[in-house]
């Protein structure tokens, strides 16, 4: 991180320090690539549409957070109500199957689903997989060793991921980032790198071997993912 221009820092904390992060008015998004371009924009641009095209149809994912959202086939209409209600945070393609994820975090609540279109090139109504303990906010498709595809993403105060179609694994609940609106993740070499407000965390959750400026948590399957913190120097 220190090429890129970032310091690590304790893992803040405190309530204050959290607040006063929280008013700062910039965030930082990761990009996909695989060198983790970093930029810095601000938070509050105008949110656009997920839009997933099959070639026999259009998938459009609508996120207004507190006034709502839905999933819309070919265009949003201001007048029309959506094919499928919900704020819709990601729309992930696996083989056949558009998975969607949704969720809401507002004031002192955070709550989320995954819902699956089966043969996406035809439209039928999603089936809930499952209910999720916090809103997701951003995701990634990891391919593992033999080839499974499976869902990480960032929650509004966690990490998890999602293997199709009947398991979750909880890699870190409750984290520091509550108030610092995650906005993007990336994995690479085995940790996930999150942005958010005022700066990255990043996610190891291998073989926990020391505590450093980091702050442990176990997963569900007992093992321990580390977290550290960056900001800007």
């Amino acid at each position: 991180m220190k090429k890129r221009g970032f310091v690590e820092k304790p893992v803040p904390t405190s309530s204050d320090e959290l607040n006063r992060m929280n008013r700062d008015r910039k965030t930082t998004f990761l990009s996909l690539s695989p060198d983790l371009a970093i930029e810095q924009i601000n938070y509050h641009r105008p949110k656009e549409n997920l839009v997933f095209d099959t070639g026999t149809v259009k998938y459009i994912g609508v996120n207004q957070g507190e006034f709502g959202g839905g999933l819309y086939l070919n265009e949003v209409k201001a007048d029309g109500a959506p094919f499928f209600r919900g704020n819709i945070q990601a729309l992930i393609p696996i083989d056949d199957d558009l998975y969607i994820l949704s969720g809401l975090s507002h004031m002192m609540s955070s709550h989320g689903a995954i819902h699956v279109i089966r043969n996406f090139k035809t439209p039928s109504q999603p089936i809930l997989l499952t209910l999720l303990p916090d809103a997701p906010a951003a995701a990634l498709v990891r391919v593992g060793s033999g080839g499974q595809k499976s869902i990480v993403f960032v929650g509004s105060s966690s990490l998890m991921e999602f293997t199709p179609d009947n398991r979750i694994e909880i890699i870190a609940f409750n984290a520091f980032w509550k108030l610092l609106y995650p906005t993007t993740v990336v994995m690479q070499d085995g940790a996930y790198y999150i942005g958010m407000r005022s700066g990255i965390a990043v996610v190891d959750a291998g073989v926990y071997t020391g505590m450093r400026s980091g702050i442990a948590v176990v997963n569900t399957d007992g093992r321990p993912a580390l977290i550290r913190y960056f900001v800007p120097e």
